[in-house]
């Protein structure tokens, strides 16, 4: 009986010495990281053939591209060998980029080249393709401005590449702040300035104003949801497609109002 109890012992013993399996850390690649904001905020000025706004930023791409190295790499990257080729190729990107001087044609062919370069090397690295200012729904995050100039509040927007249609939540204050409730017959204006038009969004319904995700937006009877074309049987085609890119800016009752942004679609990935 003494001798069962003792290899009792020792196998609890045993058991509790062995370390539970380590969960697999997260890939953390920060000169990717910051040079995946750099080269999505040149992509969008190259779509929307800002090229003024595209030559100031070109130091910032080189520079933060130049550190994107193999030197870099993760040691716990997924797929090292399969970041030869797309660092090769950021390289030679790099240096043209770097030559001067640059015509207006070759830079934004050069620059669209990047951030899908970037959005293989974090695959092949094993790391979720996210952006800074990305939403908690998907969307994209900019500050919104009182008269006064100071950020009275920030929006959330996501156009959904599929359908064309527009969803925008609004907060108080920073990004974490409480919804900016408003009365459900407000009207959000979002001006194109250079496409030379206007849309406006409205709520979905009075009843319960409910996301793509059927969870209702009113909060006592105000709303901070608003979404385009909703049931308005305005067109929204022109808006569809991945490679959108757009100049916009967002009016919103009360005297607020964002800067101009570059508006680009939430991607849908079969």
């Amino acid at each position: 009986m003494l001798f069962r109890l003792f290899i009792l012992l020792c196998a609890f013993s045993l058991a509790a010495c062995k370390k539970a399996p380590e969960a697999a850390q997260a890939v953390v690649w920060p000169e990717l990281t910051a040079f995946d904001e750099i080269a999505a905020k040149a992509e969008g000025l190259a779509q929307v053939n800002d090229v003024a706004a595209l030559r100031q930023t070109l130091p910032d791409v080189v520079k933060t591209g130049s550190t994107v190295t193999a030197a870099t790499i993760p040691a716990n990257a997924k797929n090292p060998a399969g970041l030869r080729s797309p660092l090769a190729d950021l390289a030679e990107l790099i240096t043209k980029l770097s030559a001067a001087p640059l015509n207006d044609d070759d830079l934004k062919t050069y620059t669209l080249a990047l951030h899908p370069l970037v959005a293989v090397m974090m695959t092949e690295a094993g790391m979720p393709h996210i952006h800074a200012n990305e939403g908690p729904h998907g969307g994209f995050f900019h500050p919104v401005f009182a008269a006064d100039g100071k950020q009275a509040a920030t929006l959330e927007i996501k156009l959904h590449d599929d359908a064309g249609d527009l969803e925008v939540w609004l907060v108080k204050g920073g990004r974490d702040g409480p919804p900016l409730d408003l009365p459900l017959d407000s009207v959000l204006k979002l001006d194109f300035p250079d496409l030379k038009c206007q849309i406006e969004l409205r709520v979905r319904d009075r009843e319960k104003n409910a996301g793509e995700d059927g969870q209702t937006n009113l909060h006592n009877g105000q709303t901070n949801y608003f979404i385009f074309p909703g049931e308005t049987g305005a067109d929204a085609k022109w808006l569809m497609g991945v490679d959108f890119a757009a100049k916009a800016r967002l009016a919103i009752p009360g005297g607020l109002s964002s800067e101009v942004f570059v508006l680009k679609p939430h991607v849908h990935h079969d």
